[in-house]
């Protein structure tokens, strides 16, 4: 009430939104390409013990399912919608102007942290965020699909598929940070993490917060410390054969799986372990023992959450999640690799070149993926990998650890509970599975395995299979022959739902979807110029489209002097660039003798291009300045380069 006096008045303030008394912490501990077998409480082989910790004094879910890729499964999660529903049925780096797969979330189906944050929840992300499309990945957005757009108020990310662990690149909320060295990524989500909470529960105690905590570990690169790695040497000399009948007992001793289970044939593409030489088994060994260090040690940075949750009485008011997006991933291909950029070329590294890196192996000169026959091991009992429809692909370990008094779902109080799911569609890159009341019929589009991205074939000549998972855990037994009409059945009930939640067109060209969205981008742009010091962290899908087309880089550089004037000659470099360094390279006769190539190079008496940008490239190889163009002595305020397509 407002009067004329301040005595006759009465104030008001809006209030805040206060969340119930009871409302508990949340974290989802959202691992990267780990398969249901490869956690030590769901039969894996590789020490997790702060994640079985938390499944000891929690639940262990094994009927948990995801999309079989990392960006749709992360979106979904967030959203509880099926990934056509959200627009993001594949990859956001495969979208497609169709409702199903354009990456453009609805805003009626925007993420939960949106509803906690109106509920008075503080919500933190950490670590990989791969949804938004590249092309909306710079410092001017737009921001509707960053974690700000989906509810966090605060987020330290990397906004792609992977990273390299001990040089990431990352982004604090809309700002990219430098680029710098780390022990190991994992390390510093952790260090963050702990930081935000106590920093948070110092201030309003009573405030919950949700945080996502989404490692990029397990996917490619597969990096850990070398303490980790020596840890492992010869604990995976057995093989991938003899892992799988290791994995199956330990899963059916802690009753993880029905002890009727069968394991599931080893398929045709995956070589023997007893068949390979001796050479290729000293590789592929040490590949399964860089990925279980990296395990280890992704598991030991959720514990130091964990533990300063407990330390500052938090534990029991946090609800915990801890899963992963898809199975483990067979991208690595029949070698593995040293080096990512094989696979994502659809190529296969050559075992002599693995070789070569062996001794590095996970070490951060390295960017390596194993081999296929371990994520098969990783995904026991099912066949197939991450990408697959079959449960290979999208079955998870989930492990729940929750506060005393805080009942979430009937799952909770009933482990026996019937399964309150009536069906439920599949699809990925053209892999398709329904599931209706313990039926489940799944076809593995044009047979193709994860590392075959080339691969493409008419939707119509795939051969569906059928399997009743409520007697057959692994998807063991195909009985399509002995029940066509069941399979038929299934099938039509799969068209209805594509349709109902935007599966269709379907479209398996996924090199042509890549190279789609540049075009669709820039249309007929020629140049595109780029200027110091902000244009940095440019997305690929939205930086120039120099692949597979002929270009012209041009760069002008301006070169300070030790007193901020410009140095004659080679006209050439940034401002920012640290002064002493400039002045380290002038005293140097190299230097000198460089420098008169550039002026001879300006001044017309020398037309060798290469020299001078030989010798620019000496003056700032410090700076990872790269410079193949031509240069000229022009008083320019800045660095800019211009590059013609």
């Amino acid at each position: 009430m407002i009067a004329e006096s301040y005595q006759d008045s009465e104030e008001w303030w809006a209030p805040y939104a206060t969340p119930n008394q009871d409302a508990p912490n949340v974290i989802i501990f959202l691992l990267d390409d780990v398969g249901f077998a490869q956690v030590g409480s769901f039969g894996g082989l590789i020490e997790t013990p702060n994640i079985d910790k938390l499944a000891a004094n929690g639940l262990r879910f094994n009927n948990f399912h995801t999309t079989a890729l990392c960006s749709p499964s992360r979106a979904s999660l967030m959203a509880g919608r099926n990934p056509h529903s959200i627009g993001l049925g594949s990859h956001a780096l495969t979208a497609m102007g169709f409702p199903g797969y354009n990456a453009i979330m609805p805003t009626s189906a925007k993420s939960v942290a949106n509803y906690l944050a109106e509920a008075g929840y503080i919500n933190y992300a950490l670590g990989k965020w791969d949804h938004t499309p590249l092309y909306e990945i710079s410092q001017v957005g737009p921001f509707d699909r960053w974690p700000s757009g989906e509810g966090f108020q605060h987020a330290y990310t990397f906004m792609a598929a992977d990273v390299h662990q001990f040089v990431p690149v990352m982004w604090n909320d809309h700002t990219p940070e430098p680029y710098r060295k780390s022990v190991h990524l994992d390390e510093d989500l952790a260090d963050r993490a702990i930081q935000w909470i106590t920093g948070h529960k110092s201030i309003k105690p009573d405030l919950p917060f949700m945080m996502l905590w989404a490692s990029g570990s397990m996917h490619s690169p597969h990096h850990a410390p070398d303490s980790h790695i020596d840890k492992y040497k010869g604990k995976f000399d057995m093989g991938w054969d003899k892992a799988r009948e290791e994995i199956i007992a330990r899963q059916k001793k802690l009753g993880i799986i029905p002890a009727n289970t069968e394991l599931t044939e080893r398929i045709d593409e995956i070589p023997a372990w007893n068949s390979l030489t001796a050479e290729e088994r000293q590789l592929y060994a040490r590949q399964m023992e860089v990925f279980a260090a990296q395990m280890e040690w992704v598991d030991l940075q959720i514990g130091r959450v964990v533990a300063e949750l407990e330390r500052i009485g938090e534990l029991d008011n946090t609800l915990i999640f801890v899963t992963a997006d898809n199975g483990a991933s067979g991208e690595g291909g029949l070698a593995g690799t040293f080096n990512e950029t094989y696979v994502l070329n659809g190529l296969q590294t050559p075992l002599e070149a693995n070789l070569r890196h062996l001794d590095d192996w996970g070490r951060e000169n390295t960017y390596p993926h194993y081999h296929a026959g371990w994520a098969m091991a990783g995904n026991t009992p099912f066949r197939y990998f991450k990408q697959s429809e079959h449960r290979g692909g999208q079955q998870d370990h989930l492990v729940v650890h929750w506060p005393d008094g805080i009942s979430m779902q009937y799952a909770f109080d009933d482990a026996d509970a019937a399964n309150k799911k009536q069906r439920q569609y599949y699809e990925m890159f053209g892999n398709r599975a329904i599931w209706v009341d313990g039926w489940k019929a799944v076809t593995l589009h044009a047979n193709r395995m994860p590392w075959d991205i080339n691969l493409t074939q008419p939707f119509d000549e795939d051969k569906w299979e059928l399997y009743h998972v409520a007697e057959d855990f692994s998807e063991s037994r195909n009985l399509a022959e002995e029940n066509p009409e069941k399979l038929a059945e299934m099938v039509a009930i799969f068209d209805e739902e594509a349709w109902k939640y935007n599966v269709y067109p379907l479209y398996d060209d996924m090199i042509k979807r890549l190279g789609s969205q540049q075009d669709r981008l820039f249309g007929d742009q020629k140049e595109f110029v780029y200027f110091a010091p902000g244009a940095v962290r440019i997305a690929e899908k939205s930086s120039a489209p120099v692949k597979n087309r002929a270009h012209t880089i041009e760069t002008q550089l301006e070169l300070l002097s030790r007193r901020g004037a410009l140095h004659p000659g080679v006209g050439a470099v940034a401002r920012g660039v640290d002064e002493r360094e400039v002045q380290l390279h002038q005293n140097s006769e190299l230097w000198r003798q460089r420098r008169a190539v550039c002026e001879r190079r300006e001044s017309g008496r020398s037309r060798d291009a290469a020299d001078a940008a030989d010798a620019c490239q000496h003056v700032f190889a410090g700076r990872n300045l790269r410079c193949r163009a031509r240069y000229r002595h022009a008083g320019v305020e800045e660095v800019h380069g211009s590059i013609r397509v």
